[in-house]
Order: C-alpha cells, then structure tokens, then sequence
C-alpha cells in the first residue's frame, strides 16, 4: 500500500478507536474477489483499533450455503444480487450496506508468454480455440465468474473444445496459480484475482458485448450481529476513498 494512502488509513483508524473504546472480534464473510484487497487493508484497521478481524472468503455461492447453514458474520462482503437477497430475508441489517467496488471478468496467461488476442469476439473464441488448455472456476463452486464462462462458451458454442482442455478449480486464486505454474496455458477469472499475481500477465478483460462486470461487490452488516459499532466502523474503513483506491488498483 502506497505509505501516503496507509497514513491516512491508520489516522481514520484511529478516530474509530476514539469511538469505539471496546475491543471486539469481528467476523466477515465474503465474496473471493474482494479477498486479496481486504487481506492487505485489515491490519490496518486491526493495529489501530483493537478490534480482532477473522475473515473468510469463498465463492459467492459457497458464501450463501454457509449462511444458509446457520454461519454468522458480523460483516457479510458480496455481489449486490446477492446482498439484495439476503437483505430481503431479513438477514442484514437494514440500510447498512455500502458499495466497496465492482467486479470484471478477465484473461490472463503466463509470465513471458506471448499475450493472445481477445480484443474482439471472434479473436476471444480463437484464442480458447487454440488454447492447449483453458483454466476457470468450476461453476458448480457456485463463483459467479465460473457460470458466466461456462454459459459464455455454450453461447460461443465452441462449450465442448474447451472443456475437453479445461481445468476446472474452486476459486479464482488458484486460477492465477494454475496459470502461474503452467499447468494451464490461459485461465479466466475476476480481474481481482489475476492483476496480484506476480507471475501472469493479465491479457485483459473478456471483450464487450460479451463481458462480465459485476456492477457491485457491497459490504453489510448481519442482522445477527452483535458488534452493532465496531462492524460499520470496519465497513466505513472499508469504502473509504483511500480503501476504494485500493481496490480499484486491484482491478475493482
């Protein structure tokens, strides 16, 4: 994190610590494309307030199962379809629910490797045409990017080519690895996932008009929360325009 951005950060944390003088332990759910970024934001907040933060992240789908299941969250991270829902239910905290970034659907191959074209639709379709092998999250995990791809490909009709050669996997992360490592020559995931990763070279987002943007990843507080301070606190940590400049540098 640029030193500017994370002095300004730690100084917000600290008017939050001002506010909230109880030392809490927060839990937070949410969507794998928000991972890495909130990962790298958290000991921030944490160092200056006192408050604990165990986050998991999983695909959106997984995320729905495990509070479908009786898992709380102090903080629950997800696409804005998904928020609705849970909001509807009566499962959030009404009119808690704050924007922390959007989401983009993307290509990326190997580190040195020579970068396809997909600027076009028809180059995108020849490009996993001649891919010896194609990563993706498996849509049955439940990821939003894995069941757009795989609904994209039947679109394409070109489905069967490419799952004959394609390598199924849990969530975006191991994408990235997938290709990083070489046991994939291209993946597809969000772009969250794939601009980190030292070791590939983002190809680029798929081409309009097929693409997916996620319009909102947003972050809420349950309904079952009992920290009703520390998690808006986390939350306006989070959508802090600092904390946006970070996400948005990830690709969201």
């Amino acid at each position: 994190m640029r030193r500017s951005a994370l002095s300004i950060l730690i100084a917000m944390c600290f008017g939050f610590a001002v506010a909230h003088a109880r030392a809490a332990d927060l839990t937070v759910l949410g969507a794998g494309p928000v991972d890495g970024t909130f990962q790298k934001l958290a000991p921030a907040f944490m160092r200056a307030t006192g408050h604990k933060v165990e986050a998991t992240f999983d695909t959106v789908g997984a995320v729905q199962n495990k509070l479908k299941a009786g898992e709380k969250a102090d903080v629950i991270i997800l696409s804005a379809s998904a928020i609705d829902e849970l909001e509807k239910a009566g499962a959030l905290l009404v009119g808690s629910g704050v924007e922390v970034g959007r989401g983009m659907s993307g290509l990326a191959v190997r580190a040195g490797a020579r970068v396809p074209d997909i600027s076009t639709p028809d180059a995108f379709k020849r490009t996993l045409l001649a891919a010896r092998s194609v990563a993706y999250v498996d849509p049955a995990a439940g990821a939003t990017t894995g069941i757009f791809f795989a609904k994209l490909l039947e679109r394409l009709e070109i489905a069967d080519e490419v799952n004959k050669k394609a390598l199924l996997l849990r969530r975006g992360f191991q994408v990235a690895e997938a290709v990083a490592e070489g046991r994939a020559e291209i993946g597809n995931t969000n772009l969250t996932e794939l601009i980190p990763h030292k070791s590939v070279t983002v190809v680029g987002p798929i081409p309009d008009p097929l693409g997916l943007v996620i319009p909102f990843f947003v972050a809420a507080v349950s309904a079952t929360s009992t920290n009703a301070e520390p998690a808006p606190a986390l939350i306006a940590f989070l959508t802090s325009p600092e904390a946006r400049a970070e996400f948005k540098a990830a690709g969201r």
